[in-house]
């Protein structure tokens, strides 16, 4: 990706030292993009594919309401982490 980024902003014309500043700040954000992608991906699937019961009893439903929100804090805990990278 970093090869890419060079030919792109060597191409574009713009004078060495904002080409260079453009490369030093954005190099690390492109190379961890597909990642980013792939987490983000993740996080969105697991309440999207996780299948939840409808279920009767108040004991079951205080389980499933437990669950679900730990599979949402699973998911702002990925969706915060991967801001980071």
């Amino acid at each position: 990706m970093k090869n890419q980024l060079v030919k792109i902003v060597n191409e574009s014309g713009l004078e060495k030292p904002k080409a260079q500043v453009l490369l030093e700040k954005f190099t690390n954000y492109f190379e961890n993009a597909p990642d980013k992608q792939k987490l983000i991906e993740f996080a969105d699937n697991i309440l999207c594919n996780t299948a939840i019961p409808v279920v009767k009893s108040d004991e079951a439903k205080q389980i499933t309401e437990k669950a679900k929100q730990m599979f949402q804090d699973i998911v702002d805990f990925v969706k915060e982490e991967t801001e980071k990278l």
